[in-house]
């Protein structure tokens, strides 16, 4: 009894739930590895299987070739004796399939020498000669159709004459309008052009100021008195409200 208590002691063993757990998630694993090993079997015995069996194919039977009348005709039967009318019938579809015509429909008459076949195209006849022009009458004579007359030619058109200053004409005297004063010389050629696209006799005078250096002066005309010039100054600002500034000057 000792004996046995001391065997059992020594063989028993004991396991904790880590030990368990690890047994368990072992066993899992080796199902999974034999369930994908018999699949990847299963699959490669019935590809062999599939590639060594031959295709079945199955040959349809062949049936009587149809006979040229579109019916069968069957071994052993006796021909049908022909009349002499499907003979000259034959004849003629031949001759026709030889001259490259239409054949004619069944049940026609054959045709006779001399008269063209039912279903064939008339042959064209020949071509009547044309009738000769008739000579002109003596005695008369055609008018020949005079021209029409000729086009008229356009008349030139006059010159357009140059616009006029809007100022009085003046050509000599001491007194004139100064519009603006520049000691920038392209400025003042500037301002001298914009006057002359609006037909002002415009014109550029240098002059040396002591002390505050040289000005390029605009101005407009040359008028004899006071009066002509302040009635162009009253004219030029009518004309141009932005030159305020302008003034009468010598």
């Amino acid at each position: 009894m000792k004996d046995l208590r001391d065997l059992k002691s020594r063989y028993e063993f004991q396991l904790d739930n880590k030990q368990l757990v690890l047994l368990f998630a072992g066993m899992i694993v080796i199902l999974i590895l034999a369930f994908i090993l018999g699949t990847l079997f299963g699959r490669n015995l019935y590809s062999s299987k599939v590639a060594e069996t031959p295709p079945a194919t199955a040959a349809a039977p062949q049936g009587p070739a149809p006979s040229p009348g579109g019916t069968a005709a069957e071994e052993g039967t006796p021909a049908a004796p022909v009349s002499q009318e499907e003979k000259e019938k034959k004849a003629l579809v031949k001759e026709l399939e030889a001259q490259k015509l239409p054949s004619p429909p069944p049940g026609a008459a054959p045709a006779t020498p001399g008269k063209p076949a039912p279903g064939a195209p008339a042959q064209p006849g020949p071509a009547a000669p044309a009738a000769p022009a008739k000579p002109p009458l003596p005695g008369k004579t055609v008018a020949a159709v005079p021209p029409g007359p000729a086009s008229k030619t356009q008349k030139p058109q006059p010159a357009t004459k140059p616009e006029p200053s809007p100022l009085p004409a003046s050509r000599s005297g001491p007194y004139c309008i100064q519009i603006a004063a520049s000691q920038n010389a392209g400025e003042a050629d500037a301002l001298k052009a914009k006057l002359a696209d609006k037909k002002f006799e415009a014109y550029v005078v240098k002059a040396d100021v002591p002390g505050k250096g040289t000005f390029y002066r605009v101005r407009v005309g040359h008028y004899k008195d006071r009066a002509q010039a302040d009635k162009a100054l009253r004219i030029f600002k009518a004309h141009e409200p932005a030159y305020k500034s302008a003034y009468v000057t010598k």
